[in-house]
């Protein structure tokens, strides 16, 4: 490495941390600055990595034995793609020490001077700003090329990023791919930073899998979205028991009490179809609406894991946890309404719809409902289930339901009233059915919606 590029980037950083000079963007100059100040790291060190003793790393490497056999394949895989390249993959755990990697298979010293190796420390603590240490401070996808690491003896490497989360949103590794090529561009490096990425998306979804192996579990896609996709697990009383990373990312600011246990019908319009039975262990498609909107999400749903399949053998369970990412970028987005034959024509069922809609706190009876159709009451009530796929009856109870959820969600007013209002007898009538519904109690629901 030229003295010249290696005090060139010293003289950088110096003017960085001092605040005399805007030689890095944002995100790296606030790095450089903690690992001057607060880590007190020495840039023009060029002591190499620290690489701990077998002894320092059993305990390290007992603790993540899960994460290190659940991501396994995950790793083979992006070593596969980025070995080739000059790539060595690592893994880290929450401490940014490496715990698993993959290398070539006869390893040169290089990769052991540059510590990329199981037990080398790349913590940002230890090391200044590096892909790994970055990574566990700041909690999100980094790319750290060259010179934008923190110590000159590292500016001829390249590193990129991604956090792994647990199921309880925790920070529990980190997967890096590192290269020490000098003459590796920052564009062509950049695809590094969205293979690991997946890469690590992966091993989440295998966790999560893994760890509500005996629920549903819902991946729902937002093609628009930042975030792609999201999981949930739902227990047989369909209350939301378990949400990765990116659910509680998409639905911070709309369903607050994710881990409180929520009705998953207080999220997404109900559709019993949804959870309906399956033979066999084989996902299924879906479609969801979020209440109150308009849009709807493709998801994947996949059943419960039988008990037979769990001790049928190791690799069904292997199989059953597999990531469905791949499956779920091939969902449509939209799919066109049911065409029903031989039912309302759309003029004649919006307008009972409409009718429905404004008189909810009234009777609505097949008397009442059947001449604004212009139909006898049995002709009506099976046009009417043709077009909507449930009696009418069914449809106006939902339709009081969602006029009763809302009236908790946007007023202080008594449950009684409420209950007036959306057509139920009284507070206990509205009760029992609220519950039905969305396996919560109508006080429960409004205390998680405030």
């Amino acid at each position: 490495m030229p003295v010249e590029r290696a005090t060139q980037h010293l003289d950088r950083v110096q003017a960085v941390v001092e605040g005399n000079g805007a030689c890095a963007e944002g995100s790296i100059a606030a790095s450089w600055k903690r690992s001057a100040i607060d880590w007190g790291v020495d840039p023009a060190s060029n002591e190499s990595p620290r690489i701990l003793t077998t002894g320092e790393l059993k305990d390290h490497r007992e603790r993540a034995k899960g994460i290190i056999l659940t991501a396994r394949e995950e790793l083979d895989q992006l070593f596969r793609i980025s070995g080739p390249a000059g790539y060595v993959v690592l893994m880290s755990n929450e401490h940014g020490v490496v715990v698993d990697h993959r290398v070539e298979e006869a390893p040169s010293s290089r990769f052991g001077n540059w510590g990329n190796l199981i037990g080398g420390v790349w913590s940002e603590e230890a090391e200044g700003t590096n892909g790994t240490g970055t990574c566990v401070v700041e909690r999100r996808p980094i790319t750290i090329h060259q010179s934008q690491h923190f110590r000159s003896r590292h500016i001829g490497s390249s590193c990129s990023a991604a956090p792994i989360f647990g199921v309880h949103d925790e920070l529990i590794g980190v997967l890096d791919i590192s290269s020490v090529d000098p003459m590796l561009s920052e564009q062509a490096h950049n695809l590094a930073g969205t293979l690991v990425i997946e890469s690590a998306r992966s091993i989440e979804e295998r966790t999560f899998r893994e760890q509500f192996r005996r629920h549903w579990i819902v991946a729902i896609t937002f093609p628009q979205a930042a975030v792609r996709t999201a999981l949930m697990a739902v227990d047989e009383d369909r209350q939301i028991v378990g949400v990765d990373h990116n659910a509680r990312a998409s639905f911070a600011r709309t369903i607050p009490p994710l881990d409180t246990g929520a009705g998953f019908w207080t999220l997404y319009e109900r559709d019993d179809r949804i959870f309906r039975s399956k033979d066999g262990d084989a996902d299924f498609n879906a479609q969801l609406t979020l209440i109150g909107g308009t849009e709807t999400f493709p998801a994947l749903i996949t059943p419960p894991e039988s008990s037979a399949a769990i001790w049928r053998n190791a690799e069904s369970a292997w199989l059953h946890c597999r990531p469905r990412r791949g499956h779920l970028t091939n969902i449509p987005h939209t799919v066109a309404p049911p065409q029903w034959r031989c039912g309302l024509p759309p003029q004649v069922l919006r307008r009972v719809q409409e009718y429905i809609d404004s008189h909810l706190s009234e009777d609505l009876e097949l008397e009442r409902l059947a001449p604004i159709a212009g139909l006898s009451l049995h002709h009506f009530a099976r046009a009417f289930k043709t077009s909507v796929g449930i009696p009418p009856h069914q449809f106006v109870l939902q339709r009081r339901l969602n006029l009763a959820r809302d009236l908790l969600t946007r007023t202080d007013r008594l449950i009684a009233d409420i209950a007036t209002a959306a057509g139920f007898s009284d507070q206990s009538h509205l009760a029992r059915h609220f519950r039905q519904s969305f396996f919560v109690s109508p006080i429960a629901f409004r205390r998680s919606h405030r």
